[in-house]
């Protein structure tokens, strides 16, 4: 080695250019096959350049992060990026199963993470909480109360009264404060991509004294293009458009993107590039709107949108983000495209009944197609979903339902790497599944 030419890696880098390819990384394919956006140096390089204008005042080279998000996906190949602009100490986890496990020794300031692991950190406390006595479900009740009043009122630019200022450090004290301790008591912020989080979720990390940053970006972006200020969060949103990025709607919704953090084309794949680039503007395939302040809102996957038999357009992403906050379901699909009513595959994980499953009739070693078939277990995802209606119009309320057999995983396929549902495989999986909840 010592008298190998070692000029290779310096005149690699001196005739690099701006438009080489930097990487290609492949799609999620939620509702199709992956398809692998080329990025170019050019395009990285204006991505990271947004990011640090937009956040150039939050992060700095004191801050820790601990990363366990998949290189695979864009939102983990970008976050391994950021110490470049922010200098920030990057640390990896041993394993997504042991984050609870790695955040006390790390004691990180920032975090990335998707919906799922703050679904399941969510999940996880209220299930204590139902498991404990009355006493303790009404503090939490109340300090949650106390404490949402004290952050609309600061989210309407309005000083809180005393007896606010004074309801919400009790109510912090005695329940949020045990909970922001747990992840290692230095976590400034959160940032959050990759699928919108439900607004009860989000009340309730920031209720514990995080501040989320949630943001909105695509593979074919370089991932973030949109991410709500340090300033001011705007729960439901994903924020204002960062650097150089504009945004338009097509006439039925569709968010348009320009930037030159954008790919250049799809790896072998004309007719998909052409179809999702035109003029310069990259069609997304979600649909949003602006509110009146300019904070971009997402309200569905354009492929998602279901339209029933009576001629209602319904956006699933909502429903599904709602129902995903009862504590016994995991995970949820929304069915009912040009049928009568609305329907649901619901995904469950067998830790969450282990305390059940003697009451139930069943073994701690039972097999999870026990599981999904046991009434009793039906009986409280029946009344999860009863919850749930209570926050819907009519026509978006769930009338029936099914239980998937598994335990969906990344590795079963029913999952992204980046957590979520793989519709067009589940839909074609419980086809049969789907057709017997619509026969009368």
């Amino acid at each position: 080695l010592e008298n190998q030419d070692n000029s290779l890696f310096e005149q690699t880098i001196n005739e690099a250019t701006e438009d080489d390819l930097l990487t290609i990384i492949y799609t999620s394919g939620t509702t199709g096959e992956p398809k692998g956006a080329v990025l170019t140096q050019r395009a990285i390089m204006q991505m990271l350049r947004n990011v640090y204008l937009h956040l150039k005042s939050g992060f700095n080279r004191n801050d820790r992060t601990l990363t366990f998000l998949p290189l695979a996906h864009v939102f983990g190949r970008g976050e391994t990026m950021m110490p470049l602009i922010f200098g920030w100490e990057f640390v990896f986890a041993e394993s997504i199963d042991k984050i609870i496990d790695n955040i006390p020794v790390v004691r990180p300031t920032v975090m990335c993470a998707v919906p799922r692991i703050f679904e399941k950190i969510y999940a996880k406390v209220m299930e204590k909480i139902e498991a404990g006595p009355e006493y303790r479900k009404s503090i939490y009740k109340w300090s949650m109360e106390s404490s949402t009043k004290y952050f609309e009122r600061i989210q309407k630019d309005e000083s809180p009264t005393l007896k606010e200022l004074f309801e919400r450090q009790v109510g912090y004290n005695l329940v949020f404060k045990k909970i922001y301790e747990q992840f290692g008591g230095r976590i400034r912020y959160f940032v959050s991509g990759g699928a919108p989080l439900a607004i009860e979720i989000m009340k309730f990390m920031r209720n514990c004294g995080f501040t989320i940053l949630e943001g909105y970006g695509l593979t074919e972006t370089a991932a973030p293009c949109v991410i709500n200020p340090l300033s001011k969060q705007v729960l439901g949103s994903v924020g204002i458009p960062i650097g150089d990025v504009h945004i338009k709607f097509a006439d039925d919704g569709e968010i348009l993107i320009k930037s030159v953090a954008m790919l250049k084309e799809y790896y072998k794949n004309p007719k998909g590039t052409e179809r999702a680039l035109k003029d310069g503007w990259f069609y997304s395939g979600d649909i949003g709107e602006f509110d009146e302040n300019g904070y971009l809102r997402i309200t569905d996957r354009k492929k998602d949108i279901l339209i029933t038999a009576a001629g209602k357009n319904i956006a699933p992403q909502k429903i599904e983000n709602i129902m995903k906050t009862r504590p016994f379901i995991s995970q949820c699909l929304v069915v009912g495209d040009r049928r009568k009513y609305l329907s649901a595959i619901i995904g469950i994980e067998k830790a969450t009944f282990l305390d059940k499953l003697e009451s139930f009739g069943l073994e701690p070693d039972c097999k999870f197609e026990d599981l999904a078939k046991n009434q009793g277990i039906a009986d409280l995802i029946n009344a999860d979903i009863e919850d749930a209606n209570g926050q819907l119009a009519r026509f978006e309320t769930i009338k029936n339902f099914f239980i998937a057999p598994v335990e969906f995983s990344v590795e079963g396929g029913q999952l992204t790497p980046s957590l979520k549902l793989k519709k067009k495989v589940l839909l074609e999986s419980y086809k049969d599944d789907i057709n017997a909840m619509y026969n009368d």
